[in-house]
């Protein structure tokens, strides 16, 4: 078979972390800064006579990433008393989608090493990208491994 000139796939996805988890990461910390410096603008269901709710007045987060657990610990009935059906459906959906992207993180415990363990002599195009090597790029045309993909499905 003939060999993959110097994929560079590692170094695609290291650079898109790069430039995308810098920005996410400034904007996280803008957020978490700005939040405590004006309390009021992130929370105005708490001071709005017309918008008030008994949660918003209540929930306190004395800390710069305080929130972000707190925020998890809203019941259902709580959202739907102060979010309304719609919000709350919103919400749900977001959780299942959770839920389901951590279904894929335990697919890659076991598939990751299935991808990495493959025999590279049988495919007809040679791996040599380390990112590709843990991807089912690194498994032969019909290899039988391909199974555990369909499983993890």
């Amino acid at each position: 078979g003939s060999t993959v000139s110097q994929g560079n796939d590692t170094a695609i996805i290291l650079e898109t972390l790069r430039v995308y988890g810098t920005v996410y990461l400034v904007f996280f910390l803008l957020f978490c800064f700005l939040r405590r410096k004006f309390p009021k603008l992130y929370n105005i269901r708490s001071w709005v006579p017309e918008m008030e709710c008994e949660l918003a007045k209540t929930m306190q987060y004395p800390g710069w990433f305080s929130w972000s657990w707190k925020v998890m610990q809203v019941n259902d009935t709580q959202l739907l008393q102060n979010i309304g059906m719609d919000g709350l459906c919103f919400v749900r959906c977001l959780r299942l989608g959770a839920k389901l992207s951590f279904g894929g993180v335990l697919n890659s415990i076991w598939l990751i090493p299935m991808f990495l363990t493959a025999n590279n002599e049988e495919a007809e195009v040679k791996v040599t990208d380390k990112f590709a090597k843990i991807s089912v790029a690194h498994l032969a045309s019909g290899s039988p491994r391909m199974a555990g993909v369909v499983v993890a499905a």
